[in-house]
């Protein structure tokens, strides 16, 4: 996700859900789960970071780049930057987890913690998507597509902004 839109954005978006998980663990007397807020709150601001050489549409450095790119003549096409970059951001991902595995091991109390089950019970909580949010990811899929398929034709705002009319309409 965090290839497509910016970090800021996915962070704003995320974290209040880790929130949510954090506040629905059990509680038990001896047990600090601060640690475990330490650790959700790294990891969302760090692997939103992750992402951001998948596409030119992540974030506002990466269309500083595209400028500078294209003021030397040399700036890639949408599906050219996505082809170099977006095999580096799995790979990212999987060295960033494995650092935080080994740093954050003996300092957490994982054991006999299921944050899935936490989250399962949080969402059924919330209730199901309502039908603005299914029109918000629709809308959010097809600006993607009209990044993917326009090409330069639409640029980068062109998309943008007609997903926020449709949205607003």
């Amino acid at each position: 996700a965090c290839g497509f839109i910016s970090e800021t954005i996915l962070v704003t978006l995320v974290m209040p859900m880790l929130l949510m998980v954090w506040r629905g663990m059990p509680r038990e007397p001896g047990r600090d789960l601060r640690p475990l807020l330490v650790l959700f709150a790294l990891l969302v601001c760090y692997g939103s970071n992750m992402g951001g050489p998948g596409s030119p549409a992540a974030g506002g450095r990466n269309a500083i780049m595209v400028g500078i790119l294209a003021d030397y003549g040399h700036a890639p096409t949408f599906l050219q930057w996505m082809r170099y970059g977006l095999p580096f951001v799995p790979v990212a991902a999987l060295v960033l987890g494995l650092y935080f595995r080994i740093v954050f091991r003996r300092h957490l109390p994982a054991a006999g913690l299921d944050a899935a089950l936490v989250a399962r019970q949080e969402s059924e909580r919330i209730g199901p998507v309502t039908r603005d949010e299914r029109i918000t990811a629709v809308v959010t899929l097809l600006v993607v597509a009209g990044w993917l398929l326009g090409g330069e034709r639409l640029g980068m705002g062109g998309p943008v902004l007609a997903g926020l009319v449709v949205l607003n309409v």
